[in-house]
C-alpha cells in the first residue's frame, strides 16, 4: 500500500483552499485537489507492505509526542519545484514550521525515507500536468489575488493510505495518533 503521514487540515480550510484553487483549475492540464485530500504531509512513505505498518503507526506515535498541540500558519501561494516549470501550486505554513519540521526530520529519520526536498511545509491546491502561457496567467493571477491568511489547530498525525484513480487520488485513514 501507498503511505503517508501528514497533519489534517480542517474541512472549513479545506472548502476555502479548494475556491481558491478553482481560479486555475478550469485550465486544461491543471487538476485541482479535492478538498477532501487537502493535508500537510510530513513523511511520504511510498509503497509499503501491510505488514510494516505496526511499526510505521508506532513511529508515528513517537513523532506525535515531539509536539503538544499548536497553531499553524498558512497563507500565499507558491509552486514547487522553486526552479523550472511548475508541478504543483500550494499555499506555504509560516508559522508552526519549527513543530513541522522537527516532526518532519524524526519520521525521515526513523523511517529510513530518503529525503529528495528540502522540507517545505504546505498545502497542495493544484498540479499541473503540462505548463504553457495560460496556466502561467492563470497562476500568476492566482499569486496576485490569493487572500489566504489563515490558522488551523495542528492536534494529530494521520497514516493515510492513497490510492490513485484516474479521477485522482483517494485517501484512507489507517490510523490517527494525537499530538501530546
Amino acid at each position: 500500500m501507498r503511505l503517508f503521514i501528514a497533519v489534517p487540515v480542517p474541512g472549513r480550510l479545506q472548502d476555502l483552499l479548494a475556491r481558491e484553487a478553482s481560479a486555475i483549475a478550469g485550465c486544461r492540464g491543471v487538476k485541482a485537489v479535492a478538498p477532501a485530500g487537502m493535508h500537510l504531509t510530513l513523511a511520504f512513505i511510498g509503497e509499503r507492505d501491510a505488514s510494516e505498518v505496526s511499526r510505521i503507526t508506532e513511529i508515528m506515535a513517537e513523532a506525535a509526542c515531539l509536539a503538544e498541540p499548536f497553531e499553524v500558519t498558512c497563507g500565499g501561494v507558491i509552486a514547487f519545484p522553486l526552479r523550472g516549470h511548475p508541478r504543483v501550486a500550494a499555499v506555504p505554513c509560516t508559522g508552526g514550521v519549527e513543530q513541522l519540521g522537527r516532526m518532519h526530520y524524526f519520521l525521515v529519520d526513523n523511517l529510513g525515507l530518503a529525503e529528495k526536498n528540502r522540507f517545505i511545509p504546505h498545502i497542495t491546491l493544484a498540479r499541473f500536468a503540462r505548463y504553457d502561457r495560460d496556466i502561467e496567467a492563470q497562476y500568476r493571477k492566482l499569486v496576485r489575488e490569493c487572500t489566504i491568511r489563515q490558522r488551523f489547530a495542528a492536534e494529530s498525525l494521520v497514516l493515510y493510505a492513497s490510492e490513485l484513480h484516474p479521477s485522482g487520488a483517494r485517501y484512507r485513514k489507517v490510523s490517527e495518533q494525537p499530538l501530546s
